[in-house]
């Protein structure tokens, strides 16, 4: 009996260290692009700045904000995308 608990808390450690691939691995980046494009096209005269979310105070974990991450998919804080309809251009 004593022998099957640290077999068993081997097997979950085993289990809990596996990573499985998810959406949070993010798109490729020709996919971030089509979407800048698509909005781009809506804005053919204008120019738009999306912001990130700020650095979070102290011990808050860092969460990006979805509009931005949509358009770009990067997640560093205090960024900023600017998007240029007129040149069809974009800036991180």
């Amino acid at each position: 009996m004593k022998k099957m608990i640290p077999i068993s808390l081997m097997v979950s450690l085993l289990f809990i260290s596996i990573q499985i691939p998810c959406a949070e691995q993010g798109f490729d980046k020709s996919e971030y692009a089509a979407r800048r494009a698509k909005f781009m096209e809506k804005i053919p005269d204008c120019v738009a700045v999306i912001l990130g979310a700020t650095t979070p105070a102290s011990d808050i974990q860092f969460y990006q904000n979805n509009d931005f991450y949509y358009l770009c998919g990067v997640e560093i804080p205090n960024a900023a995308l600017i998007m240029d309809g007129i040149r069809k251009q974009s800036t991180l």
